[in-house]
């Protein structure tokens, strides 16, 4: 039985380690967006610069919320395995 658990705590450890993967891997495209726009918008004025910071502006807050997400997920995922195979 303890085997098994600890398989099963291992198995877990690795679902949590690929998401953060997953995570860290948007996180990087959406800050990777960030750059684009912010470059693109030294190009052009007006109306449409404001649009790009604007779109810009929006994938730094994707980009921040995906961190805290990666940063919850490090903090709890022992917490969260230890719980739930009490």
């Amino acid at each position: 039985m303890e085997t098994q658990t600890l398989k099963t705590k291992v198995e877990l450890l690795e679902e949590i380690l690929n998401t953060n993967n997953y995570l860290a891997e948007a996180s990087g495209i959406s800050q990777a967006w960030v750059d684009i726009l912010e470059i693109d918008s030294k190009y052009v004025d007006g109306r449409e610069k404001e649009n790009l910071l604007r779109l810009a502006s929006k994938f730094e807050e994707i980009h921040m919320n995906i961190m805290k997400a990666m940063e919850v997920i490090r903090t709890n995922s022992f917490e969260l395995i230890y719980e739930k195979h009490k």
